[in-house]
C-alpha cells in the first residue's frame, strides 16, 4: 500500500517536471531568437549610400523633420515620385491633427491640411492611382483627399472602429475597411460586403498591413504569420487563404504588403539597455509567387525607434521610414529591389 502511494505521489511530480523542461526549452529558444537578431544586426548604414551587399537595402535620401508630434503607432505615406512623405501630426499647440507633406530632399514641409480626426492618428494611404489618399484615427472616418492640391473627395464614416484594415479598392473608386466595401463620393449606398470572406465573420486577420502579427495579401491568397518558438496559429488566422507563409519573428511585428503584394516588411525593434539604445530591423520579403517560403531580398537597420511609421510608394518599389532617436525625427526613403 505504501508503495502505491508512493507511485501515485511521483507522478504529478514527473509530469511538473517534464512540463518545467519543455517550458525551459521554449524559453531558450525563443532566448535564442532574440539574441541572434540581436548579434546578428549590423549597424545602421550612412545616407544616402550604395551598399556593396545586396541584401542591405539601397538608402536614397535621408532629412530632419523638425518639431514632428508623430505617434510611434501610425503609418506614413511616400508619394508616387519618392519626394514627398506624408504624416499625420497633432494634435498639438501647433494646432489640431494635419496631414503633412515634407520634401524628402529638403526636409521642408510643403503641405498641411487640418484633418476631422478626434481619435488618435492611425493611418495612410495612397489609391493605385497615387493621385489620392486615404487618412484615419482610432474612430470610425476616413476622409479621402487628392494630392497635391488636398481637395477634400469623400468622408466616410465605417460601422466598426478602425485600426490599420483600411486600404483602397483596385479600382480606386471605393474604400474597404473591415471586410466591407464603401463607395467613395456616395455616402447614402450602404456599405458592401468584401467579396472573398467568409460569411460568419470568423475571418479576423487584417488585409495590407497590420499590427497583430498576421496580414493578409489584397488579393486574399497569401497569409503572413509571424512564429515563435511554442506558438501555434488557429484556425481563423488563415481566413481561407489559399497559402501561409511563416517568418521568424515576433508577434509584435508589424507587417505591411506593399501595393500589388509583391513584397511584405516586417518591422520590430531589438531591445537596447536603455530606450535610446533601441534599433530597428525591417526585413523585406519577396512575396510575388504567394509561396509558403519566401526570400528576403533587403533588411534596414535603423538607429532608433520606428514602431508602425513606415510606408510604401504607390508603385511599391520605395519604402519610406521615420525613426525616432533621442527625440530626433529622420525620414529615409529606401528603395526596394
Amino acid at each position: 500500500m505504501v508503495a502505491q502511494v508512493d507511485q501515485r505521489s511521483a507522478r504529478p511530480r514527473w509530469r511538473g517536471l517534464f512540463f518545467g523542461l519543455a517550458l525551459l526549452v521554449v524559453l531558450a529558444g525563443t532566448a535564442a531568437w532574440y539574441g541572434w537578431r540581436s548579434l546578428g544586426a549590423v549597424a545602421e548604414l550612412p545616407c544616402p549610400t550604395q551598399p556593396a551587399d545586396r541584401g542591405i537595402a539601397n538608402c536614397l535620401t535621408a532629412v530632419t523633420v523638425p518639431g514632428a508630434n508623430l505617434t510611434v503607432t501610425t503609418t506614413i505615406g511616400l508619394s508616387a515620385d519618392g519626394t514627398v512623405a506624408y504624416f499625420q501630426t497633432g494634435p498639438d499647440r501647433a494646432g489640431p491633427v494635419s496631414l503633412v507633406g515634407v520634401s524628402t530632399r529638403e526636409g521642408r514641409e510643403i503641405w498641411r491640411h487640418p484633418l476631422p480626426v478626434q481619435a488618435q492618428p492611425r493611418g495612410i494611404v495612397f489609391a493605385p492611382s497615387g493621385g489620392q489618399v486615404a487618412v484615419w484615427g482610432g474612430g470610425r472616418n476616413v476622409r479621402v483627399m487628392s494630392v497635391p492640391d488636398g481637395k477634400v473627395m469623400s468622408d466616410i464614416t465605417t460601422a466598426a472602429l478602425l485600426d490599420f484594415d483600411v486600404l483602397f479598392s483596385p479600382e480606386g473608386d471605393a474604400i474597404v475597411a473591415h471586410h466591407q466595401r464603401y463607395k467613395l463620393g456616395d455616402t447614402a449606398e450602404a456599405p458592401m460586403p468584401e467579396p472573398g470572406f467568409r460569411a460568419d465573420g470568423r475571418c479576423n486577420t487584417v488585409v495590407g498591413q497590420s499590427n497583430i502579427g498576421r496580414v493578409l495579401s489584397r488579393d486574399r491568397g497569401l497569409v503572413v504569420k509571424m512564429t515563435t518558438p511554442g506558438r501555434y496559429a488557429r484556425e481563423t488566422d488563415f481566413c481561407a487563404a489559399k497559402t501561409i507563409l511563416p517568418l521568424d519573428g515576433p508577434e509584435s511585428a508589424f507587417l505591411s504588403f506593399a501595393p500589388g503584394d509583391r513584397h511584405v516588411a516586417a518591422t520590430y525593434n531589438i531591445a537596447g539597455r536603455s530606450r535610446s539604445d533601441w534599433r530597428t530591423l525591417v526585413e523585406i520579403y519577396d512575396t510575388g509567387d504567394r509561396s509558403s517560403s519566401a526570400t528576403r531580398v533587403s533588411r534596414i537597420v535603423l538607429d532608433g525607434d520606428v514602431g508602425y511609421r513606415i510606408g510604401w510608394s504607390p508603385d511599391g518599389r520605395r519604402l519610406a521610414v521615420l525613426k525616432v532617436k533621442d527625440s530626433v525625427a529622420t525620414a529615409q526613403v529606401y528603395a526596394v529591389p
